[in-house]
């Protein structure tokens, strides 16, 4: 505690100085291009980006090349969920079926 009331008093101006200096700091991590972009230009910037940080593309592709490329990746997954489970028929495993045979369903004249 005195060795921290001591830092404290040899500089007091560090929280003002910590203050001012964040804020610009803050906003030149988000923004670094020497021209302000404006909102088409972020637009045309960061979708290119973000299909080459999935897809690893040699060009930045145009939104119509995104629709065509995303589509057979998503087939291509559920392709390999389906290859990975080995039940072939799912129908015969269900709950209901199982609970059907076990429980026979009581006729509505009984309920009554």
């Amino acid at each position: 505690m005195l060795v921290y009331e001591k830092r404290k008093l040899s500089q007091p101006s560090t929280i003002a100085i910590a203050s001012e200096i964040t804020t610009p700091m803050h906003v030149y991590k988000r923004r670094k291009p020497s021209q302000p972009l404006t909102s088409t230009n972020v637009a045309e910037v960061t979708a290119p980006m973000h299909v080459n940080k999935r897809r690893k593309l040699s060009q930045p592709s145009t939104s119509t090349d995104v629709s065509e490329i995303t589509a057979p990746v998503l087939c291509y997954k559920r392709r390999k969920l389906l290859k990975r489970s080995t039940i072939t028929d799912v129908s015969n495993i269900t709950a209901p079926k199982l609970v059907y045979k076990a429980f026979p369903p009581i006729p509505y004249a009984c309920l009554q």
